[in-house]
């Protein structure tokens, strides 16, 4: 090994501690125009896969279908409306409109209740 690569070892020990596959399915990530509602469907029959990032924000993957295509909304657990979420599956609801307000650190989730 040359000298140049002997202090970088522990690159190689942290490739080797990374999980070989993705603990998630690979879908579209489920987006939202501003002030627009979105009518999706929860996939709830199993439970959501969980995601933390470096910085310790727990997300939950939610499968759901946007029109005929199936996305993952990740959502952070923190957010309010994961609860709602929760609830209105917990009634047997798994079809939603939600919209979207304000944008970025202002984004905030509403169940569109008809």
């Amino acid at each position: 090994m040359d000298t140049q690569m002997e202090g970088l070892n522990w690159i190689q020990e942290e490739l080797n501690e990374l999980p070989n596959k993705k603990e998630y399915e690979e879908l579209p990530g489920l987006t939202f125009e501003e002030n627009k509602p979105k009518v999706i469907s929860i996939d709830a029959t199993k439970q959501f896969e969980k995601w933390v990032s470096p910085d310790n924000k727990t997300k939950k993957l939610i499968p759901v279908i946007d029109g005929t295509e199936r996305k993952l909304w990740w959502l952070n657990v923190q957010n309010p409306i994961y609860k709602e979420i929760l609830q209105e599956l917990a009634k047997g609801i798994v079809t939603l409109k939600i919209m979207q307000t304000g944008i970025k650190e202002k984004t905030k989730y509403i169940i569109i209740r008809d």
